[in-house]
């Protein structure tokens, strides 16, 4: 029973703090393909993001998962419910379009529970902190969190995390100089660095984007694009392997200016080992998005999953996850170029 809840408690809190943390809704679609006629509109659209210097956009976010893992006669149940305020600001646009955004979080309300227990609550605007895993969430509100350099498509051309940056920045104030000069010494050239750090573009996007990649050429409807990212899972606790995994996106249909999308994301590796398999089951959610074609901003975005896998620790062990997030546009505009600096 130890074990169980073990897990489960991991794979819960893993899961809230990316979630929150990423400024990124993991986005869902149909789960389901039937069979349709082909659309007889014609009509091509062109899915572009349109941003303005000094522009505040707001999102909330309402995320509910149970996660239930079993083993033998033994069963535990995890639950979590989220509310989360968040906003992005943008801070420079180039004439070609391409714009850098700073993202925030600007409160989050929560509460954990595990069974039958009661609920442990969490408000970021109370200054209490009843367990640790929250002092990560209440750390990041308020604090800028990552700047993020789109192009007009959403295609993410440049991510720094500022949370990373603040951290390595602090640690060079408090080196004395011998230790400074040890860092140096053993640090290798700029290039070597780059060249061993460079990540895919998909994976980039994947982890960073939390807008949508549209392709370069106009859709109609029903036209589908996808892309493709890895994943990183553990095989044992010291080795580390990638998983790649695809989302394919759809045009659904346009009405009053509104595009509506869908998408799923499936698993591209040969998988055969349940322990791996358990950890990708909150990666694989199926979900719907709104976008504003005259604003170029996403107005709603959903997601949903309900996946199950077996095995995982031993032949009667099982585990399953369901979850739901709604992301909401509230609003957005521009603001003094003297209060965006203090966002």
């Amino acid at each position: 029973m130890r074990f169980v809840r073990q897990f489960s408690a991991t794979i819960l809190w893993g899961a809230i703090v990316t979630l929150i943390l990423s400024g990124t809704t993991v986005s869902a679609a149909d789960s389901s393909e039937t069979a349709e006629a082909p659309s007889s509109d014609k009509t091509e659209y062109i899915l572009r993001f349109k941003f303005e210097p000094g522009q505040k956009v707001s999102y909330n976010v309402v995320y509910e998962m149970a996660h239930t893992s079993r083993k033998g006669q033994t069963t535990e149940t995890a639950f979590n419910k989220s509310t989360t305020a968040k906003h992005f600001l943008v801070k420079d646009v180039k004439e070609n379009g391409n714009a850098t955004l700073v993202s925030y979080i600007d409160s989050v309300t929560m509460q954990v529970r595990f069974n039958d227990s009661d609920p442990v609550k969490f408000d970021s605007k109370n200054e209490g902190v009843s367990l640790p895993q929250f002092k990560k969430i209440k750390a990041s509100i308020g604090v800028p969190l990552a700047e993020t350099t789109f192009e007009p498509t959403g295609n993410v051309i440049n991510l720094l995390n500022l949370q990373e940056v603040s951290k390595q920045d602090q640690e060079t104030k408090t080196a004395d100089s011998s230790e400074i000069e040890k860092v140096s010494a053993s640090t290798p050239p700029a290039r070597a660095e780059q060249a061993d750090q460079e990540e895919d573009e998909d994976d980039v996007n994947a982890v960073g984007n939390y807008l949508v990649r549209f392709p370069e050429q106009p859709l109609k409807i029903d036209d589908r694009w996808s892309q493709s990212f890895s994943v990183p899972v553990m095989v044992d606790r010291s080795l580390q392997q990638f998983v790649r995994l695809n989302r394919e996106y759809r045009l659904r249909s346009v009405e009053d200016g509104i595009a509506h999308l869908t998408f799923k994301t499936s698993v591209l590796s040969a998988v055969h080992n349940p322990t791996i398999s358990s950890q990708l089951i909150q990666n694989t959610p199926s979900g719907s998005i709104d976008f504003d074609l005259e604003r170029g901003l996403i107005l709603k975005r959903t997601a949903e999953l309900d996946n199950t896998e077996f095995g995982f620790s031993g032949d009667n062990s099982s585990m399953r996850a369901v979850s739901k997030t709604t992301e909401t546009f509230v609003e957005a505009k521009i603001i003094p170029t003297a209060e965006s600096a203090e966002q």
